[in-house]
């Protein structure tokens, strides 16, 4: 018999499901430490309720962890009555219909919820061609394709690019870390808060962004557990923040290095700026010892074709799916 729950922040709660994430997602692995960080800074203010599924019954000794499910709201791009919804099943469990149970569960559920529903949001990687069907068959459309890509940085030419560094110091602009400004600038923080916002809201995204307050943002970036301020490069034209370019440690993998926002205000664009800060990070990730950095983009993204022209090279694509209810 299969049954759900709510999801409990045990010890072994955590376990399980980041076993079951890992089992579903082999080439995207998570850590616990990782799970309990996102848990950690989320804002209760928003729905954001993790369930589990069971196998129980006399057929097993003790409840076993099948599959694992979330329903929430997306605090940083806020629509009221929008629902994300991910699911994750065991191989071992697959055949079983829970991929439907669980749809019919999440169904119910949000139809309680205040506001009311009006959209169902998901993620889906597009070589998981099963999952693709079983959401289109629900009536869910793609509303927006974000390709992987990945690089990889050792023996790197960059021949390729000499002069990078030359032409935006010529332009006045000066790069430095992390580490640097957080030596230089007591308000190195609320300064790369306020470039963030400004340059995320250039990203393309399903809906329109909405601004997390500064505090919350704040844990989410100084208390990650994958945190490299050495590999957190800014672009300064005097003392005005004008863009950013950074790598995170990759918890699952320590040959690989995630690259995180990549991104130039408008005012100081087609100034070699972006590439001179995607140059910086592939020299700090020879010297870290990564052999690859992956990221993703938007597919009509400029920073996708810049990224493709430094050498990355394209990966299957997530695709956000839409319900209208």
């Amino acid at each position: 018999m299969l049954t759900i729950r709510k999801f409990n922040h045990t010890n072994q709660d955590f376990a399980d499901v980041v076993a079951i994430y890992n089992a579903d997602w082999p080439d995207e692995p998570i850590t616990i430490e990782e799970w309990r960080h996102y848990l950690d800074v989320r804002n209760p203010n928003f729905l954001d309720q993790q369930f589990v599924m069971e196998q129980t019954g006399e057929q097993v000794a003790k409840p076993e962890m099948v599959a694992t499910f979330r329903i929430w709201e997306s605090e940083g791009s806020y629509v009221p009555g929008k629902y994300r919804i991910e699911y994750c099943i065991h191989p071992n469990a697959l055949d079983q219909g829970i991929d439907e149970q669980i749809y019919q569960y999440i169904t119910a559920y949000v139809k309680k919820r205040n506001p009311a529903p009006q959209f169902l949001d998901t993620k889906m990687r597009e070589d998981r061609s099963d999952r693709i069907r079983f959401w289109t068959n629900h009536g869910f459309e793609i509303v927006m394709r974000e390709p992987k890509s990945e690089l990889i940085v050792t023996n790197y030419d960059f021949s390729r690019f000499d002069g990078a560094f030359q032409k935006v110091a010529n332009h006045g602009i000066q790069i430095l870390t992390m580490t640097e400004l957080q030596q230089r600038d007591p308000k190195w923080l609320r300064h790369y808060y306020n470039l963030f916002w400004l340059i995320i809201n250039d990203v393309p995204s399903a809906d329109k962004r909405t601004p997390i307050p500064f505090e919350k943002w704040r844990k989410r970036i100084t208390d990650s557990p994958n945190l490299l301020p050495e590999a957190n490069f800014f672009a300064l034209d005097g003392d005005q923040w004008v863009g950013t370019s950074n790598l995170w440690k990759d918890a699952s993998n320590k040959e690989n290095l995630n690259v995180g926002v990549t991104g130039v205000l408008p005012s100081h664009r087609r100034q070699g700026i972006a590439t001179a800060l995607k140059l910086k990070t592939f020299d700090y990730a020879i010297e870290y010892g990564a052999i690859t950095l992956k990221t993703g983009n938007e597919e009509n993204n400029p920073m996708y074709e810049l990224n493709l022209a430094l050498g990355f090279k394209p990966k299957p694509a997530w695709l956000s799916l839409r319900k209208t209810l």
